[in-house]
């Protein structure tokens, strides 16, 4: 015997995951009992939850406290010619900064 489960979605998300599910040729149902079957093989969610880890920046608590850290030891930090530059001054080899 089986049991029936019913949710809601955003259609929008819906259509997002049909598609790539019928890519990897599975359906949305399929999806979800395998879904299922890895959380009681597992014991857990079968993939790393840490979205919840972001600071309200949007950065995870280590990289946002280096960047403070940064700012505090360094007042004249930036602007850089680059992302590269500045990971590369926050990480505190030597860059060129932008004139």
């Amino acid at each position: 015997m089986t049991k029936a489960i019913q949710i809601r979605l955003d259609p929008k998300l819906k259509k997002q995951a049909d598609r790539i599910l019928d890519n990897l040729g599975l359906d949305t149902p399929t999806a979800i009992r395998i879904f299922l079957r890895r959380v009681v093989v597992t014991r857990s969610i079968p993939f790393e939850l840490n979205n919840g880890n972001l600071t309200e920046n949007g950065f995870t608590p280590e990289f946002e406290d280096e960047v403070l850290r940064t700012l505090k030891e360094d007042e004249t930090i930036g602007p850089f010619h680059s992302a590269e530059a500045m990971i590369d001054s926050l990480n505190g080899r030597r860059v060129r900064r932008k004139k």
